[in-house]
């Protein structure tokens, strides 16, 4: 209880009793698809207003936790000072990355590298670029990007107004096919997955969460 006390003194322009009620009633109708999660998303939510309180109401938290679409909560209006994607300059000497570029090709808009790493490693030579720029879509990382002392007045940003995002996820291929020992009108599928643990699983696009499995529904 005293996390959701500190939270409404800090973060005032957010309405969380409004929303803690209508996540009480959404539960109560049964709208909210899974109302123990949503409880826990809703706290992050509030959690991450205590963290910075200076950004709410943190629109692209609140949508990324799917407390709208999945747990019956009114979206909060945007202050109305951030734009997403932003509009990122293009410098002359910035290092460029394409989900389909090349990590042997030069770096530049015409001949992008491929990974995030590759274009850290061209920042850091001696009077190499300060600016990586990333083309639209999902980068996903290999490996955690570390950044040191060498890295101090490295800009990463999207290029120009396109949107693109930096994942720490692992893309999988997967073959779905009807679950036995369930009706046939059911739509219950299942398939295979090649991995020790699986923390979570999100669809690219739209970027969504996908709901625990459960029947029914």
């Amino acid at each position: 209880m005293r996390l959701w006390a500190v939270v409404v003194a800090v973060a005032s322009a957010v309405d969380l009793a409004g929303m803690r009620a209508q996540l009480r009633a959404a539960a109560a109708r049964k709208d909210a698809v899974n109302s123990t999660e949503c409880y826990a998303r809703l706290l992050t939510y509030e959690y991450a207003l205590e963290l910075q309180p200076d950004r709410a109401p943190m629109v692209e938290a609140f949508d990324a936790l799917e407390l709208e679409a999945t747990c019956g909560v009114d979206r909060p209006e945007p202050n109305g000072t951030a734009v997403f994607p932003p509009t990122t300059p293009v410098v002359a000497d910035a290092v460029v990355v394409a989900v389909d570029g090349d990590d042997s090709a030069a770096g530049t808009a015409d001949a992008p590298f491929r990974t995030a790493a590759r274009a850290l490693e061209a920042t850091r030579v001696d009077g190499g670029p300060s600016t990586i720029l990333f083309r639209s879509g999902v980068h996903f990382l290999n490996e955690t990007i570390a950044l040191d002392a060498r890295d101090a007045g490295l800009t990463l940003a999207n290029y120009e107004a396109e949107e693109a995002w930096l994942s720490g996820g692992r893309p999988l291929a997967t073959e779905w096919s009807a679950a036995p020992g369930f009706p046939d009108d059911a739509n219950v599928y299942q398939t295979k997955i090649d991995a020790d643990r699986v923390v979570g699983l999100h669809v690219v696009s739209p970027h969504k969460r996908f709901v625990r499995a459960r029947f029914p529904n």
